[in-house]
């Protein structure tokens, strides 16, 4: 993470903010005194959150938007929001993403979409909103959550493994490829397994 020593005060999103690793994030860039949006499945049932208050004079350290990262239109809502809230993204991290475990026979095609668009369409659309924000502050930090599934596929969790083994060639054209010209803006992209 860039100047990881002082991240007080930036603006970190974090997409899957309620399941276990968003969870452990939120809580620690709230310990680092960032200014946190935590995003949840728009259909999720929460017990608690704490809503964000649109309103850009609000200096609250953290608050939640729900968002179905796999709607372009929530997507691209979600963060002309938290612009005009913030009036910047430093930090995105997504560790959204559905598990799902099935053998290939036993798999129905919603099922397969239902993945592929949560851990595809999903981290596709956040990075192609996030990242000319970035682009335009010349900064940012992107952070993307595969998982061994996809190094080696993992039994009985062939639809799962295979929307894992994608982040790879992602994370590959970002950061080697013909998109790599971003990196002269001083955007960095992290990939975790």
């Amino acid at each position: 993470m860039k100047n990881s020593s002082s991240i007080d005060n930036k603006v970190v999103i974090v997409f899957g903010s309620h399941g276990g690793i968003g969870k452990a994030l939120v809580k620690q860039f709230r310990v680092e005194k960032s200014r946190v949006v935590g995003v949840y499945r728009s259909n999720e049932r929460v017990d608690s959150h704490v809503p964000c208050n649109d309103n850009a004079n609000d200096k609250s350290s953290f608050c939640e938007y729900p968002c179905d990262i796999s709607d372009e239109n929530q997507v691209s809502n979600l963060f002309n929001k938290i612009l005009m809230k913030f009036k910047t993204i430093d930090i995105v991290i997504n560790a959204a993403g559905t598990f799902f475990e099935s053998l290939v026979e036993n798999t129905s095609v919603q099922d397969w979409h239902r993945v592929i668009n949560d851990n595809l369409l999903g981290t596709f659309l956040v990075c192609k909103y996030c990242v000319p924000i970035m682009k335009r502050n010349n900064d940012g930090s992107i952070f993307l959550f595969s998982s061994v599934g996809g190094v080696k596929g993992l039994k009985g969790k062939s639809v799962y493994s295979a929307s894992k083994i994608w982040y790879y060639g992602f994370f590959s054209v970002f950061t080697e490829g013909s998109e790599a010209q971003w990196n002269s803006c001083s955007i960095s992209m992290s990939l975790f397994s």
